[in-house]
């Protein structure tokens, strides 16, 4: 296996996690919008809240009205149907203030929902990246695998390198004697 090639599988193996990567960024900006929803849905019901407090404060009010109206009922009947009167418009408002609370009950839990489908996506996203991340045996038994195939090419570059030193000397040798022998040198012209 060659350079080229082990490069090769390497990025091969780096792409899933960058894939993976992505998904679980996807993911936590789904979250974020979601959890800026639910702060939203909050807001409305501290809003709501506050009109409720309202709503029941006016009943205390009309509660005071509705008993002073009864102390003096029998010579102020029309005190006291006024008193009822406003009674009822405070129990509306009571009862509208409840609705609205209950709206932003119903906005909140759908809220919730979202966010907990975001998380179990996040969890799907981080299942995925970590069924394709190598394990630090395969890092190991890849890293083991380069030494040795870079041992073996130090290995044959070594050997190139005495061969050439011998097939110099025989032929420093070779042309000693030649010349020591006075014979001719056929490979020279």
């Amino acid at each position: 296996m060659n350079n080229d090639d082990l490069l090769q599988q390497i990025k091969a193996t780096i792409k899933p996690l960058q894939d993976g990567q992505k998904s679980l960024e996807a993911g936590q900006q789904q979250i974020i919008g979601r959890l800026d929803t639910l702060e939203i849905g909050q807001k409305q019901i501290v809003g709501r809240l506050d009109t409720l407090e309202a709503g029941q404060n006016q009943m205390k009010e009309v509660l005071a009205v509705v008993a002073q109206s009864q102390a003096r009922a029998n010579t102020a009947i029309e005190a006291l149907a006024a008193g009822q009167e406003e009674l009822f418009a405070g129990q509306k408002e009571l009862f509208a203030g409840q609705k609205e609370l209950f709206v932003g009950q119903k906005e909140l839990f759908v809220g919730q929902k979202e966010l907990f489908a975001g998380q179990k996506e996040l969890f799907a996203g981080q299942k995925d990246i970590i069924a394709k991340m190598a394990t630090k045996t395969d890092l190991q038994n890849l890293e083991k695998n380069l030494r040795k195939e870079l041992a073996s090419k130090a290995d044959v570059q070594d050997l190139k390198a005495e061969v050439i030193k011998k097939v110099k000397a025989h032929d420093r040798r070779i042309n000693t004697l030649e010349d020591e022998l006075d014979i001719p040198h056929p490979h020279k012209n």
